[in-house]
């Protein structure tokens, strides 16, 4: 398994870290022994987005404690590493391009005063803080069931588990708190888009 990573210099409480710090990040997503437990299944990408404080989630808990609420209430998965970061606006594009953005992109933003769609909305929320990101690991090979099954359906205005993270915790759609990779080959491709995202992060700074 690999070795567990964690930097509180990384933490999600600060907006601006130091460049520097990411460089074990950047090594650990180059590992080859991760990128072998991803194909076996053993590790999946979870992600605790940004601003999920008290008008985000029902127990009216500030951004910080809502994020360990959202970790405490991880089981049966090993957390082999935690660190923040700030998405770009282009790795927003490339991590939700395609259905994701054509569904809002139909939607009404919550701001109309601002936004002309909810994609546009949704492009700036996603890049205007830390997202807090999580290698999940199991040995069994179901890391992406297991996280996905503690997740809940994204429309929890619809479809509301109160046994999962989204059902009991959220307060509608359009932040529901958290996400998690659907099969290997999303891990890979989620984990390039923030190393970019960080790389170019780190150049325009």
């Amino acid at each position: 398994m690999i070795s567990p990573f964690y930097n509180p210099e990384l933490d999600r409480s600060i907006s601006q870290p130091v460049a520097a710090e990411f460089v074990p990040v950047l090594e650990l997503l180059e590992n080859p022994e991760l990128h072998e437990e991803i194909t076996k299944g053993n590790v999946t990408l979870a992600m605790i987005r940004p601003h999920v404080g008290p008008d985000a989630n029902l127990l009216g808990l500030q951004d910080l404690e809502a994020t360990d609420h959202i970790e405490e209430s991880i089981f049966g998965l090993a957390v082999i590493s935690k660190f923040s970061f700030t998405f770009t606006h282009n790795a927003v594009d490339s991590f939700y391009g395609g259905g994701p953005q054509a569904s809002m992109e139909k939607e009404k933003p919550v701001d109309p005063t601002t936004y002309a769609s909810r994609w546009l909305e949704f492009r700036d929320f996603m890049a205007s803080a830390p997202t807090t990101a999580l290698l999940l690991y199991s040995p069994y090979g179901d890391a992406i069931t297991r996280w996905r099954g503690h997740l809940g359906h994204w429309n929890i205005d619809e479809i509301r588990d109160p046994a999962t993270i989204r059902g009991a915790f959220g307060v509608n759609k359009y932040n529901n708190l958290v996400h998690g990779s659907d099969e290997p080959a999303a891990v890979f491709k989620e984990l390039d888009i923030i190393r970019q995202s960080i790389r170019d992060t780190e150049r325009s700074s």
